[in-house]
This record gives C-alpha cells, sequence and structure tokens, in this order.
C-alpha cells in the first residue's frame, strides 16, 4: 500500500486520511493513492481498482445528507447517460461506510482555465469544437448542464499527441423533463459563464 502524507486541503497531492475518512485506509474496492482535489460537494482521489485493473478518480460526498446525497447521485446519473469520448466516464456509484461515492475515469491532464495563455489560437478552436460536440450530446438526452466553463473543461493528452477535452462536474446538471428540479427565478451555476437566460432565471432549453 502507498504511504500517504499530508497536503494541504483542496491542492492535489499525497494525502493524510483525516479521522471521519479513515475507514479509506483499509478499503479493499479500492485502493486509495493520494488526494486529487475539493470542491463545494465532495472530495476527490485517485485510487487503484484491483478489480479491473486500473486508476479512477474516486469522488466522495463531503457529508451523507439527503438533499447533498440526492444531488450527488443525480450528477453521477447525469454524466453517465452522456456516451461520447469528450465526457468523463462514470464507472461506478456506490457508498462506504455511509458517504456515498462515483468511480469516474482518470483523466490525466489539467483544466482549461490551468491551461489559459498557454495554447493557441487553433488549439483553442479545436477543444470548444469537441466540447460542443460532447454537450449536443448531452442535450439530445435532454440534458442541460447549467455549469460549463473552463474549469469543468479536463485536457489531457492522447496517443497521438493531440489534445483531448473531457466535459465533467454535472453536478448541476438539469433534465429539461425534470419540472421538480426547476424553480422561476432560481439561477444556477458561475456567474461568469452565465448566458443571459440563465443569469434572469428563465428556463433554460
Amino acid at each position: 500500500a502507498p504511504t500517504l502524507v499530508e497536503a494541504p486541503p483542496g491542492r492535489a497531492g499525497a494525502v493524510a486520511f483525516p479521522p471521519e475518512l479513515r475507514f479509506l485506509k483499509d478499503w479493499s474496492r479500492y485502493h486509495v493513492e493520494r488526494f486529487l482535489g475539493s470542491g463545494g460537494m465532495g472530495t476527490v482521489f485517485l485510487a487503484f481498482d484491483p478489480s479491473l485493473d486500473r486508476r479512477v478518480a474516486l469522488k466522495l460526498l463531503h457529508r451523507n445528507d439527503p438533499e447533498q446525497t440526492g444531488r450527488f447521485l443525480r450528477e453521477a446519473r447525469a454524466q453517465a447517460r452522456v456516451e461520447h469520448p469528450n465526457v468523463c466516464q462514470v464507472h461506478e456509484v456506490g457508498e462506504v461506510e455511509g458517504r456515498p461515492y462515483i468511480a469516474m475515469q482518470h483523466i490525466e491532464g489539467k483544466s482549461l482555465a490551468d491551461l489559459r495563455g498557454q495554447l493557441s489560437p487553433e488549439a483553442v478552436v479545436r477543444l470548444v469544437r469537441d466540447v460542443a460536440r460532447a454537450i449536443q450530446a448531452a442535450h439530445k438526452t435532454g440534458l442541460i448542464h447549467r455549469d460549463l466553463k473552463p474549469a469543468n473543461i479536463l485536457v489531457a493528452t492522447d496517443d497521438k499527441g493531440d489534445l483531448h477535452p473531457y466535459v465533467v462536474h454535472f453536478g448541476l446538471a438539469r433534465d429539461q423533463g425534470d419540472t421538480e428540479l426547476t424553480h422561476a427565478g432560481m439561477i444556477s451555476g458561475t456567474p461568469s459563464y452565465l448566458s443571459p437566460e440563465q443569469a434572469q432565471g428563465e428556463p433554460l432549453d
């Protein structure tokens, strides 16, 4: 098993398990290797799946309350239903010691936000083209991402040396047919990247 050392919260690196996550140290389903990052809803680790002999990005919910769990599971289901090479794949959804988790495709790369200023205009256009195709695939299933931004696009390098973008973080995604999650005047998303109708709280299509 790897030796895990402490890393600053919110930054990628090796990780020491806090008391509430100590159970991860001896978890047989996945072997947690290091801390990758955290957000408002969950913490993400790099883990090894011994049953399928592959590494995954393992996202654990910060806390297990009904509202957060429901949103967490909606994210996994939304992401899993979009089959496209530019959408991060969901491998498994489960629960360990009362903590819901999502096991996803591990993508070696940086976010488009981290690559700002490092790419040629031509490279950026190709990336945005591929992202648009991925979002179109989501739209064909009736799914609206609602939080598309450079930080939610991971960029890896494929076997040919070409840049390959992946859309991630479907936590705010909404199904057009799901009226339960739609409230007039409610604004969801990142302010700098909202569409005009989204910023005004209008229904999205």
